[in-house]
C-alpha cells in the first residue's frame, strides 16, 4: 500500500467525525429550539423573523410562516417600538453584546401578553451579516398578579387613611370619657 493510498482513507475518516460533530451540535440545536419552557426567535439582519419555535409561535398565536413575514417590532405596541428600534440599533452597530428587557407583545388576536426579553446577537462566519437571537419567557400572570397585588396595598392604604381620618375627625362625646371613681364610705 502506497503512500497515496493511505491519504484519503484518513481523510475519509476526518469527514465522517466532522459529519459526527455536525450532527451533535444540530440535535444540541434542535433541543435547545424545541425547549418548552421559553420562547426562542432568530432575526436577520433586517430584523425579520428568520426562526421561531413553537413556544413563541403559541405565545404570540402566529406560525411560523406568518412571522417570516413580520419583524419583532410588526408585533410590539407602537409606544414601546422606539426603545425596541433604538436596542436592536445598538446590537447591530456593535455598541452592545446583549440587552434584556421586559415588554409586551401584541398577540395575532389582539391580546396583550408581557414577555422578559433576553436578546444578543450571532456573528455570521462570512461576515454578510448578523442575526439575532432572542429568548423570551411569558410573563403575564406574574405581572397581572403584581398589579392585583399593588391595587389591593392601595385599597389597604386608602382604608388606612380613611380609618385614622374618622378617629381625628370625631369629636369626643361624654360617654367616651372615663366615669369618675365614686368612693364609698365616708370621704
Amino acid at each position: 500500500m502506497t503512500k497515496e493510498d493511505v491519504a484519503p482513507q484518513e481523510g475519509d475518516g476526518r469527514l465522517v467525525q466532522l459529519e459526527r460533530e455536525l450532527r451533535a451540535n444540530e440535535d444540541r440545536w434542535g433541543a435547545v429550539f424545541a425547549n418548552p419552557f421559553m420562547g426562542i426567535s432568530v432575526v436577520d439582519k433586517n430584523h425579520y423573523f428568520l426562526m421561531t419555535n413553537s413556544t413563541y409561535q403559541a405565545m404570540v398565536g402566529y406560525t411560523n410562516d406568518e412571522l417570516k413575514k413580520l419583524t419583532p417590532l410588526d408585533i410590539t405596541p407602537a409606544s414601546e417600538r422606539e426603545i425596541n428600534r433604538t436596542l436592536f440599533s445598538e446590537l447591530q452597530q456593535g455598541k452592545r453584546q446583549h440587552f434584556e428587557l421586559v415588554k409586551r407583545l401584541q398577540r395575532k388576536d389582539g391580546k396583550l401578553i408581557w414577555v422578559q426579553l433576553y436578546v444578543f446577537r450571532i456573528a455570521d462566519r462570512a461576515a454578510t451579516g448578523q442575526h439575532t437571537f432572542g429568548m423570551m419567557f411569558d410573563i403575564t400572570e406574574k405581572m397581572q398578579a403584581q398589579d392585583a397585588l399593588q391595587a389591593a396595598q392601595a385599597e389597604l392604604a386608602r382604608s388606612a387613611h380613611v380609618s385614622r381620618m374618622g378617629r381625628h375627625d370625631r369629636v369626643d362625646s361624654p360617654r367616651d370619657e372615663p366615669a369618675p371613681r365614686r368612693h364609698r364610705g365616708k370621704c
